[in-house]
């Protein structure tokens, strides 16, 4: 529901202005908050659990387990040729050229070699000459890894190395560097670091190691890991040098791309990622796997112009739909599910391979709620007083909290609501000549307080029972069952009588003591009918009553009127008594001509034939239920 209050549109503005300043500062993030923003996105990752491995690629691992198996053979005769070879590190060159052989052998299609051959071998010519006879066999089908690197650690900047030229001419390298991001986890491609770094100063450009072993480059440039260290396919370097192990598991290798490199701990080439510390070869098989399959993270939308635009629209949309709600709840839920809305969003692109920004669009649609929440609890707040303030003065403070468990219905009463109700109407018989005669004796001030003790009694019959004190005229009193809150048409009515009786109860007992007091007894009429009438605020602005208008209040005006005439305390209409049944027992009065009305079948009320089911009232007491030869 629209709102009109000054307040109200200003809030409203001040959100749509957010808004587009948050839709904004998502295309020109600062580095905090894009830190942030790629961690949730990496939390969403891993909620997402881990992904099929790709078959076709295929780590051969210097691992501990290789390490092992040379100290497991250091004293045995038998040991095999290759397991001295593999007791310290670096292992010698003719161990990769064995390594290669066999994997070749076996079908693999191409090989990188994780690892800086930038010196000649410590095990002598022959060794780098075993490996070098190697690399030119096989031609570009074996990629060697280099690095951009700080010539001695001082920060002179960067420079391409160079590979030892014992290893031959023409050889394919790739670099290996990665750009890690500002919480030291390694989550952009290999290429990003080119882009970044080797570009902007004008270094020889290379392509990255896992990029020698393809033709077809992916544009993504976020890593998409598939799980854990040792998630990705792997097998121990010993177990390729191994005639045994190697007979059980070389189909493994055919039509595989290979990366050899290091795992063990001590080796110290470990990164921290989103799934926890994984070796560099690891990540650089993620990174080709990545680009195999097109499974790389690319952010969306990629114009910042067009990220910034999304945005916006995201949180306007989601202030207008909150500026429609009618209640507390519903100014809130907008929020909640367009928060909701845009994580599933973000879920399922995430699993397509596209990033979408979710931290400010998350952060500011939740203050969105928070805002819309607290303006609409202190405006609620404020509404409540307001009704409190209308109701308390015409019916029981329990009723009036009743009717603020709904706000919004009590707010489209006092706009105006047509309801079934049941109208009493009490006046005193011949208070005007006491008045005079009371006058007459200088004592009006005595009168006043006996007519205040005497109200004060009707009002509390009426309201005991859920009853609205809905005017004073004078000294006669006007209520109404069924209106602000109903309890049904047959309890409403049931209420009403139980109301007149207790009333008429209520004067006998105030007429004994005022007898026994030595002061005028009282006496009145009440008159009762039940139909349609228009509940509503009536009245100025600067004076609104809420009050109810129509045939029925006039009816049950002109019943009271005739109490007297018919020597009956209580006249009800025969729509009132057909709502009531034979419950009641009554005394028929006959037919009346009224004007407007044409005639009337009245009854007067004699009490209750049968105590009737009663819905309980907020409150009250269950009343008595005298019947009028009691009250004589």
């Amino acid at each position: 529901m629209m709102q009109s209050n000054p307040i109200d549109r200003w809030c409203w503005r001040l959100l749509i202005t957010a808004s587009l300043l948050l839709g904004g500062l998502t295309a020109w993030m600062p580095r905090t908050l894009q830190r942030t923003d790629r961690a949730l996105q990496q939390q969403l990752l891993l909620l997402q659990g881990t992904r099929p491995a790709p078959n076709d690629l295929l780590i051969v691992k210097i691992d501990d387990a290789s390490f092992d198996q040379a100290a497991f053979f250091r004293d045995d005769p038998r040991a095999p040729a290759w397991a001295q070879d593999l007791e310290g590190f670096p292992w010698p060159r003719a161990i990769y050229a064995q390594i290669i052989d066999r994997l070749f052998a076996a079908g693999a299609r191409a090989i990188a070699i994780d690892l800086l051959f930038v010196t000649p071998s410590a095990f002598g010519p022959a060794d780098d000459a075993a490996l070098a006879q190697r690399l030119q066999r096989y031609g570009d089908r074996i990629s060697l890894a280099t690095e951009y690197r700080e010539p001695d650690g001082s920060g002179g900047g960067l420079s391409l190395g160079s590979l030892t030229e014992t290893l031959g001419p023409n050889l394919r390298v790739g670099y290996i560097n990665t750009l890690p991001a500002d919480n030291g986890q390694i989550l952009d491609h290999p290429a990003r670091y080119r882009e970044t770094v080797v570009e902007p100063l004008g270094l020889p450009l290379l392509p990255s190691l896992p990029e020698t072993l393809q033709t077809q480059q992916s544009p993504a440039r976020a890593l998409r890991y598939y799980g854990p260290r040792g998630h990705l396919p792997q097998i121990s370097a010993w177990q390729v040098l191994d005639d045994a192990e190697w007979q059980r598991i070389q189909g493994r290798v055919r039509d595989r791309l290979i990366l050899i490199g290091p795992t063990a701990a001590s080796l110290q080439d470990q990164h921290a990622t989103p799934w926890g510390v994984q070796a560099g070869v690891e990540i650089l098989a993620t990174a080709l796997a990545n680009d195999r399959d097109r499974s790389g993270l690319r952010f969306w939308p990629q114009s910042a112009s067009l990220r910034a635009l999304l945005i916006s629209l995201f949180l306007i949309a989601i202030v207008l739909l909150s500026q429609r709600g009618r209640s507390l709840r519903w100014q809130i839920a907008p929020s909640i599910g367009g928060a909701l809305l845009w994580l599933g969003v973000a879920w399922v692109s995430l699993l397509v391979g596209w990033a979408l920004p979710l931290l400010l669009p998350l952060v500011g649609s939740l203050t969105i709620g928070v805002s819309t929440g607290a303006a609409a609890y202190l405006r609620e707040g404020v509404e409540r007083r307001r009704l409190r303030q209308t109701f308390e003065r015409y019916v029981a403070p329990a009723v009036v909290a009743e009717i603020l468990q709904s706000p919004l219905e009590a707010q489209q009463l006092l706009r105006g609501q047509r309801r079934v109700v049941t109208v009493l109407f009490c006046d005193l018989r011949g208070f005007t000549a006491l008045t005079r005669d009371r006058a007459s004796l200088g004592d009006e001030e005595a009168l006043i307080n006996q007519l205040n003790e005497y109200l004060t009694a009707m009002v509390a019959a009426i309201t005991q029972v859920g009853g609205t004190i809905d005017k004073f005229i004078g000294d006669a009193v006007m209520a109404v069952f069924g209106s602000p809150l109903s309890q049904g048409e047959a309890a409403d009515a049931t209420a009403a009588i139980d109301a007149a009786l207790a009333m008429r109860q209520a004067l006998h007992e105030l007429n004994q003591r005022w007898q026994a007091e030595g002061r005028p007894t009282l006496d009145n009429g009440i008159g009762m009918h039940c139909g349609p009438v228009l509940a509503g605020n009536i009245g100025s602005p600067q004076r609104l009553e809420f009050t109810v208008m129509g045939d029925t209040v006039n009816l049950a005006s002109r019943l009271e009127s005739m109490t007297k005439e018919l020597q009956a305390p209580i006249v009800i209409s025969q729509a009132l008594l057909q709502v009531l049944g034979d419950r009641l027992q009554t005394r028929s009065l006959g037919r009346s001509a009224i004007r407007g009305y044409g005639e009337v079948a009245l009854y007067a009320v004699e009490g209750w034939a049968i105590a009737p089911n009663r819905l309980p009232v907020p409150g009250a007491r269950a009343p008595e239920h005298p019947t009028l030869s009691e009250h004589a």
